[in-house]
């Protein structure tokens, strides 16, 4: 979450301090391309949203590898209500571009959500509701691990053919795999074995070097050879040899992103554990700092604050606070975080923190 966070920090002071009036869309916000060559920004946005999938895959699935329909019916309390639930307040609170102060505009933009997520900053919530029918689905014919490995390739398949992203659609087969990544893991715990490690070690350079030119619209010597050689494969027609290239690119956003969840992921497990201690109150609180933190940061960036860490540190501890008040709240908790409410004190002696009243999007 604190990724997530830092990530739209960063987009957001880059696009209020740039120059540039050439704008592109990336990562939900709108970046002129200079601002893009932000490396920090980069490194953040080539790895976070499937990192999110990741986790919500291990905390969201059993030792078997199975999504039942009940918990496709809880995720919905827990997912769709507040995706829905907080446009309410957008309202009187009126920060985000995608909600006008009418209320035939605000009806239109909660009809536009519910067709399309990207209408809505929320639209994480609705993503992984999607992809947990999905996966219900497919573990529901088999649970069998290669075919659910099947099922996220032909996810990665299909989405090539995705033009619109109705219902999420191309949200969903983006980041199904790594959601089947992460109920893998759950299962087999393989991610913490050397080799993975070391291979992750060596893709993510590599796929990084590859993507990094797509993402930034800028020259990168390390393309070139790649595209030369691509292109200079003998008897390959040239439309059939660009089809590679493209394909190459499209495939390296996959394992660039694999291989930094696995980087990051056998980092988390080295941490010592006062660390783990300190930040599990923030994962356990992800729906409220995701819902509440953009808000804060266009309120922020409305006020002067245009700093990336003061964007960061002000909107992440903030949102953090204000879910501590939601939380305590029946109604207010039920329909803006998607589960009942916590009393003050709701841990059993001795019991580590984490232990009670997680957070949803698993």
């Amino acid at each position: 979450m604190l990724m997530v966070v830092l990530g739209h920090s960063i987009a957001e002071s880059i696009m209020y301090h740039s120059p540039a009036p050439d704008l592109i869309v990336f990562g939900g916000a709108w970046i002129d391309s200079v601002g893009l060559n932000n490396i920090p920004y980069n490194l953040i946005a080539s790895v976070y949203m499937p990192l999110f999938a990741f986790v919500s895959g291990v905390a969201g699935s059993g030792e078997r590898l199975r999504i039942t329909w009940p918990t496709v019916a809880r995720r919905a309390k827990q997912l769709l209500v507040p995706y829905f639930a907080w446009p309410l307040l957008a309202i009187p609170l009126w920060t985000l571009p995608t909600i006008s102060k009418d209320l035939g505009g605000w009806l239109e933009s909660i009809a536009r959500m519910a067709i399309d997520p990207r209408a809505s900053t929320l639209w994480f919530l609705y993503a992984i509701f999607v992809i947990q029918v999905l996966a219900a689905v497919v573990t529901s014919i088999s649970e069998n691990p290669r075919f659910l490995v099947l099922s996220a390739v032909a996810a990665i398949a299909v989405r090539l053919f995705l033009t619109k992203n109705y219902f999420g659609a191309q949200d969903a087969t983006i980041l199904y795999p790594f959601f089947c990544l992460g109920m893998l893991e759950r299962r087999y715990g393989f991610l913490k074995q050397k080799r993975w490690l070391w291979a992750a070690l060596v893709a993510y350079p590599v796929t990084l070097a590859l993507r990094w030119p797509t993402i930034v619209d800028v020259q990168r010597w390390w393309l070139a050879p790649a595209n030369a050689l691509l292109m200079r494969v003998p008897r390959m027609p040239g439309p059939v040899a660009q089809w590679s290239v493209d394909i190459t690119q499209y495939l390296a956003i996959y394992v660039l992103a694999a291989a930094g969840i696995v980087l990051l992921y056998n980092l988390y497990r080295k941490m010592p554990r006062p660390a783990l201690e300190f930040q599990a109150p923030v994962g356990q609180r992800t729906i409220g700092i995701y819902a509440i933190h953009y808000h804060l940061i266009y309120a922020l960036l409305g006020a002067g604050v245009t700093s990336a860490t003061l964007l960061f540190l002000i909107s992440g501890s903030v949102s953090f606070i204000l879910t501590l008040g939601i939380e305590r709240v029946p109604v207010a908790s039920t329909l803006l975080l998607g589960k009942p409410a916590r009393k003050w004190r709701t841990m059993a002696p001795g019991a580590g923190p984490g232990t009670a009243n997680g957070g949803a999007l698993g």
